[in-house]
């Protein structure tokens, strides 16, 4: 039951975010205590299983909802122009535009007072001298978007469990002054002089900077854009984000380089046993390489399991178990129950669950035949074992990399071929003498060893990103997909009888749920005067830039290469078996009355109702200010209508005129 009890309490949290309206404290607390008082009634029936993932579901609906009550960020829901405030530079982000800054507000105007964190981009031409840095300016405050499509990323929810009121644009600021006292301040200004002193040593190589500094801090920004693409496309990914592969390279240099160097002094030799030393020694050094990493969710959960395996080594125990997993799956939902919905925890989690289901047992036998055999043998089993890794965690994560980013590699082993020994045996050790040189400034010893390293690495990511299959692009897929395969592949590894083998049927069952092409849908955003829309053959829009964020995540949506910009700003065209008129400039009303006659429906970013008698054919600027961004998925003869309020409902994260429309349609309800 110890390996099932993350899976119920996972679905507790999972269950409490698909809720449409925010559940009340009494409800909540009544429904744990019901839950508790019916486990321990049954606690001697042989039905005390299910009693605790009764419990186990509960408490996760408990433990999130606490969470969400504890943060209670206040998010703006309108546009503040000419912010005035005093506040602590509480972090840096580097990205492709530039710096983004997180500000904790000391002083704010009183009406803001609720106001307590804010992100702003900081202008190309002013620079802050770094985390801790005490400011005073102006500037100008959005508030977070809604939801832009069903599987959409939901940065609303994201800032409201990261304590982030709004975004912005900073305009002028001075510095007064620089905090200190704060640890959490202190480490992050500990992280900043890294990334700093990186991307300084490895100038002009912005790549080959911001690379180093993804391995050492976590920093992505700085890579460009066509490389990161590259490495997603290659299957290399995940060296970009530091998990468990980092860690363990890392715990496992270091663990060889403390027990090797103790061991050339006899007389510890003979005292102590300096395995279970160095597995001591190991876990100051991760702790803090975790910590300047700026402890994500894969790095967060390899070092709960390195810990673990550490003390299994210190008490002669198997480092090698699913327990490890639960450990820290338990840990991080209990700790940041809302990293359930988050891409790394499922990726993360993904892969190592299923690696541990398959070599716990499966690898033992291939071990045995290493050890009665030569060096040959072991280069053999390196080689092999990179080779299922890979496969083991492609297969694993692929249906989760379609759900969530609509894309996935079929180079995946290649890259990681040349990608895993490169980084293994090259660059983790680079690096760790690059940190230990570096409060000696003796860092650029080892800059020129590494530039050439990670240049390989870019080059290798380039050469597999450009063969056959190396990107893929699908539609956004319904639900029941990734649900199916979940199922399947968490019921294949939990389990180690015989019938863990029927958890193939239902991730079999998942891959017959692919959807190859995307539904007809048009999209009106709400922070954009333009239409999207997907035809059935192409992926056009009227009245968008050259390029920008919203055009990527529709791209996304309806798995397409490139978006056709129409030049008309009003345009009747058939999609599917509807006549549809699609405008984006000002009509003219009688114009507007003709198509209302003729057309089946009229979308618009403007307003255009006031010269149709028949409003159901219409949705345009009322409709997209009440309800966000408007999602009409094309059904035959008529439009399935989903739109952002409709996604996020009132929850504490939600848009208040969400919450406004909720009430009303509930009000609506009540009277039918």
């Amino acid at each position: 039951m110890i390996l099932w009890w993350p899976v119920a309490f996972g679905l507790g949290i999972l269950g409490y975010f698909s809720l449409p309206t925010q559940p009340t404290s009494g409800h909540i607390i009544a429904t744990t205590v019901i839950a508790l008082l019916f486990c321990l009634r049954r606690m001697r029936s042989r039905f005390n299983v299910s009693s605790l993932a009764i419990l186990a579901f509960c408490c996760g609906i408990f433990v999130t909802h606490v969470r969400t009550v504890l943060t209670d960020t206040v998010m703006i829901d309108q546009r503040i122009k000419s912010f005035h405030f005093t506040g602590v530079v509480a972090d840096v982000d580097y990205t492709q535009r530039g710096v983004r800054l997180l500000i904790q507000l000391k002083n704010r105007p009183e009406v803001y007072e609720r106001l307590q964190t804010i992100r702003l981009s900081l202008r190309p031409d002013l620079r802050v001298s770094g985390i801790g840095a005490e400011i005073k300016g102006e500037a100008n405050l959005l508030p977070f978007g809604g939801i832009m499509s069903e599987s959409g990323y939901n940065f609303r929810r994201v800032a409201y469990f990261q304590g982030v009121n709004a975004t912005g644009q900073l305009l002028t600021f001075e510095e007064i002054g620089h905090h200190q006292g704060q640890f959490d301040l202190i480490l992050k200004g500990i992280r900043w002089r890294i990334t700093d002193t990186i991307m300084t040593q490895f100038l002009p190589d912005q790549d080959i900077g911001g690379i180093m500094a993804a391995l050492v801090t976590g920093v992505r920004g700085s890579i460009s854009n066509s490389t990161r693409q590259a490495f997603t496309d290659a299957g290399l990914a995940h060296l970009l984000a530091i998990s468990g592969l980092h860690l363990s390279l890392i715990a496992g240099f270091i663990f060889l380089l403390i027990r090797r160097g103790l061991s050339l002094s006899m007389h510890l030799a003979e005292r102590y046993d300096l395995k279970k030393v160095a597995a001591c020694l190991t876990v100051p050094f991760l702790l803090f390489y975790l910590l300047i990493s700026g402890v994500g969710i894969p790095a967060l959960r390899a070092f709960l399991m390195i810990l673990l395996a550490m003390l299994a080594i210190v008490l002669d125990r198997n480092p090698l178990s699913m327990r490890l997993v639960c450990f820290a799956a338990s840990v991080i939902l209990l700790i940041y129950p809302e990293s359930l919905l988050s891409a790394s925890f499922q990726l993360s989690f993904a892969a190592v669950v299923a690696l541990i289901g398959v070599y716990e047992n499966g690898w033992r036998p291939f071990k045995n035949w290493v050890d009665r055999g030569s060096f040959i043998r072991k280069i053999i089993l390196y080689i092999a074992g990179i080779i299922a890794t890979t496969l083991i965690a492609s297969f694993a994560t692929t249906p989760f990399t379609i759900a969530i980013f609509q894309r996935f590699s079929l180079q995946g082993v290649l890259g990681n071929l040349v990608a895993i020994p490169m980084t293994g045996f090259i660059i983790m050790p680079l690096i760790v003498l690059f940190l230990l040189l570096m409060p000696v400034r003796l860092e650029f010893l080892v800059t020129p060893f590494l530039k050439s390293a990670i240049q390989i690495l870019i080059t290798v990511s380039h050469s597999v990103a450009s063969l056959p299959g190396a990107a893929i692009i699908m539609p956004e897929q319904p639900p029941i997909f990734l649900a199916l395969f979940v199922i399947g592949g968490i019921w294949f590894c939990l389990w180690q009888q015989r019938w863990r083998y029927l958890g193939v049927v239902p991730m079999t069952l998942a891959f017959f749920c692919l959807k190859l092409t995307s539904d007809l849908k048009i999209v009106i955003p709400e922070r954009e005067q333009a239409i999207y829309g997907f035809d059935g053959e192409r992926a056009f829009c009227l009245g968008c830039g050259e390029s920008g964020f919203g055009q990527e995540m529709f791209l996304r949506q309806v798995g397409c290469y490139q978006l056709d910009h129409l030049k008309e700003g009003a345009i009747t065209m058939p999609v599917g078996k509807l006549k549809l008129f699609l405008a984006v400039e000002k009509v003219p009303k009688r114009h507007l009355q003709t198509h209302c006659a003729q057309g089946d429906y009229l979308l618009s970013p403007r307003s255009i109702g006031y010269a149709c008698s028949d409003m159901g054919k219409v949705l345009d600027r009322s409709n997209v200010q009440r309800q966000g961004t408007i999602i009409a998925h094309i059904k035959q003869d008529k439009l399935e209508i989903t739109t952002s309020c409709k996604l996020q409902g009132c929850r504490p994260w939600s848009e208040r005129k969400c919450c406004v429309l909720n009430a009303s349609l509930m009000r609506e309800n009540g009277k039918l």
